[in-house]
């Protein structure tokens, strides 16, 4: 932690200012103030943007990533750290790796703590564009059309607006899932997946798969869509975080492990 590459590091990317609302009682009346305090990382916190960061950088996109880190770890922070460090990390050509970080909570209305969170690590004004219940699904086609950086929504956001979307061939998305035990494994997962496809991809590696021409593919047929959503895409790349990963959750974004021949999560931080 002391060394001086980490400990610049750690001053130019993960200690921050945030605000934050408190409930203040003055005279018997409850006030909301705004207090101001400076976060710094937990180990793990720091070890898991570490090595999410290495293995991004060394395998590119289109992995999953399932991070295990029990109630109130500070996952809203974990979430900003490696948000922001997603929007801005370049390969090997120095291109960046993902057009826009997508972080989806699956709260019908948008979790405000941890929109706050994201918002109050932001240095660049613009950079992060919030789809709230203001905005609706309309804000969220325009926001991934614009090639927002980061971009905050609710998973319900994508059943509505996915078809409007334009075309995203050449596009990379990092997305990131709060609690990814609820519902992600549903249809509304395989809606976000199909939503920010490169179908362009999807439909090659199908028709290689399948033996035939990819003019043969037939694109009106429900279950070749529904294919061509499944399993991994070159284009996409998952960070889930859950606290309580169910078997088909670590099955989804798990980890192959050679040694017990089991999926397992990328980072532990357990109970």
């Amino acid at each position: 932690v002391l060394q001086r590459d980490s400990m610049l590091d750690l001053i130019h990317r993960f200690i921050s200012f945030v605000k934050e609302k408190e409930e203040v009682v003055k005279n018997g009346v409850t006030k909301t103030v705004m207090k101001e305090k400076m976060i710094f990382p937990r180990y793990h916190q720091y070890d898991v943007v570490k090595k999410i960061m290495a293995d991004v950088k060394a395998n590119g996109v289109g992995n999953n990533y399932l991070i295990q880190h029990s109630a109130g770890s500070g996952k809203s922070n974990s979430i900003a750290w490696i948000a922001y460090r997603l929007a801005s990390v370049h390969d090997a050509d120095n291109k960046g790796l993902f057009d826009s970080v997508i972080v989806v909570t699956n709260r019908v209305v948008l979790d405000g703590q941890l929109q706050d969170t994201i918002n109050s690590f932001e240095h660049t004004p613009g950079l992060v564009e919030a789809i709230d219940d203001k905005k609706r699904s309309r804000g969220l086609v325009e926001a991934i059309n614009d090639k927002k950086r980061v971009i905050i929504c609710t998973i319900q956001k994508f059943l509505f607006a996915y078809k409007d979307f334009d075309s995203l061939v050449g596009r990379k998305f990092a997305i990131i899932i709060d609690e990814a035990h609820q519902g992600q494994s549903g249809e509304s997962a395989k809606t976000l997946r199909k939503s920010l496809l490169d179908l362009d991809k999807a439909i090659k590696a199908y028709a290689e798969e399948e033996g035939i021409d990819e003019s043969e593919v037939d694109l009106s047929s429900d279950i070749v869509c529904s294919i061509l959503a499944q399993g991994k895409h070159e284009n996409q790349s998952f960070f889930a975080f859950t606290a309580t990963p169910k078997n088909k959750t670590i099955e989804l974004f798990g980890t192959y492990d050679e040694k017990t021949k089991r999926m397992r999560p990328f980072h532990i931080y357990s109970m």
